[in-house]
């Protein structure tokens, strides 16, 4: 019951991000005789049912301050600061009853830095982290008594020679825990750059993830690859680690 209400909170979170914040601007518009300013700077606007939606500062037509969506018992659901049109700062969105869900940090108007995601209460579910809008390993996930569930993964390779019979090599990997809804993928970059662009994914079944190369008999074939694997955990969140192997073979078998 708890995570079917997560799952309808983070959806929530999506849509009202997505159209109340980014949308907002054509719902001023749209709406100039229902809104009331509390000066020039400040836009309100409200429900058909006169409850209040949302207030955004504005600067030189920019928004510049907080911006906050209410529920319809006043609380605050969600608010975010802008510098100069940009989000800055910690986004914040929260629980009907007033305690934080979700901090999500923002430097010129990117994520960067530590997502913080709440039980009710307070008490911390997990720590996310992100480098230029990009989610990055480390992912920390919290028990309600406040006890760390995450534990160390990391990717393991296996290369199986089949050059005997069809010149071919099979690279398989896996994470280390097992886990059967892994997805692997190959990346342009290493860990360290934190610029990585997703190139394709890899096949995988049941958690194992499998690439093919062909080496012909007297060549040979040395390269790196960069993997990415992405799974969800049971608290939902996207788990990601990145490894880099070498692939160096030489098929000794001769034409025949």
């Amino acid at each position: 019951m708890k995570t079917k209400c997560i799952n309808k909170l983070k959806l929530l979170f999506l849509s009202f991000f997505i159209i109340s914040f980014f949308g907002a601007c054509q719902f001023f518009k749209k709406n100039d005789g229902n809104n009331a300013d509390l000066d020039k700077n400040v836009k309100k606007s409200y429900r058909k049912d006169g409850t209040l939606l949302a207030t955004v500062h504005y600067k030189d037509s920019l928004r510049h301050g907080l911006a906050r969506n209410y529920y319809t018992n006043g609380k605050v659901q969600l608010e975010i600061n802008y510098v100069e049109g940009k989000k800055h700062g910690f986004a914040t969105q929260y629980y009907e009853n007033g305690d934080v869900y979700l901090k999500i940090p923002y430097e010129n108007d990117m994520r960067n830095g530590i997502q913080l995601k709440y039980y009710e209460k307070n008490i911390l579910m997990a720590e996310i982290p992100y480098r230029d809008n990009q989610l990055m390993p480390g992912l920390k996930e919290y028990d309600k008594q406040g006890k760390l569930i995450t534990k160390p993964n990391k990717i393991n390779f296996k290369l199986k020679d089949m050059t005997a019979f069809d010149n071919k090599l099979d690279l398989e990997m896996t994470l280390a825990d097992g886990s059967k809804n892994a997805q692997f993928m190959v990346v342009s970059e290493p860990e360290q750059s934190g610029n990585q662009t997703d190139l394709y994914y890899v096949a995988t079944k049941n958690g194992i993830g499998v690439e093919t190369y062909y080496v012909l008999p007297g060549h040979a074939i040395k390269k790196t690859i960069h993997y990415k694997a992405e799974r969800k955990t049971r608290l939902g969140h996207t788990e990601i680690h990145y490894e880099t192997y070498l692939l160096n073979f030489t098929n000794m078998k001769r034409f025949d």
